[in-house]
């Protein structure tokens, strides 16, 4: 590899063909960390070419961030910084589908819209997910249909209890219970 602190001054340069000399050195040190976590055995949707770019990003950044003085070679500071990338998306990625999909407010920060077509996994799992969630939320009496939906609108417990005419502390009892019930059924189910 050239002299890696004379690649890295003409990237903070903003020299773009020293940025891609450097992607294409660490090219194949990505892919093998993106393959390491096992994407295609269908735990995750995540699209390897994603975790790639967020890699790129971690390697673009790192130059920025790296400094010589800690006696840290730079391709092992890149490859942490890339490896904290990559780890970070997946457990994004799985946060999403396992502590949120727990919790009512769910309802009110899914966009389903968001769904990306391109990716058939993606779109599998996100559309089982709205299934699930429906059936639950047939399966509700119209008060607690209406306390999500007064939920959804940011409104406290006492101003849900206010226009339903009820007390806050069923609101807090009704939403706990939900909550409950909602992981239990999230669960028990098999996809």
């Amino acid at each position: 590899m050239k002299n890696i602190s004379f690649i890295l001054e003409k990237i903070r340069r903003g020299d773009k063909e020293a940025f891609d000399f450097l992607l294409s050195q660490h090219h194949k040190m990505i892919y093998k960390l993106i393959n390491s976590y096992n994407l295609e055995n269908g735990d995750y949707a995540i699209d390897p070419h994603d975790l790639y770019q967020e890699a790129s990003l971690a390697l673009y950044n790192s130059v920025f961030s790296f400094e010589r003085e800690k006696n840290v070679k730079f391709s092992t500071y890149a490859y942490l910084c890339i490896k904290s990338a990559i780890v970070k998306q997946i457990r994004e990625y799985d946060r999403r589908y396992s502590e949120e999909a727990y919790s009512l407010d769910v309802v009110r920060k899914m966009k389903f819209e968001s769904i990306v077509e391109d990716n058939p996994l993606k779109y599998h799992r996100e559309q089982e997910y709205r299934d699930r969630l429906q059936k639950f939320l047939r399966k509700l009496s119209a008060e607690d249909l209406k306390i999500i939906e007064l939920r959804k609108k940011d409104l406290t417990y006492q101003q849900i209890a206010e226009q339903l005419n009820i007390n806050a502390k069923r609101v807090d009892n009704r939403i706990q219970v939900l909550r409950k019930h909602l992981r239990r059924d999230m669960e028990r189910e098999e996809i």
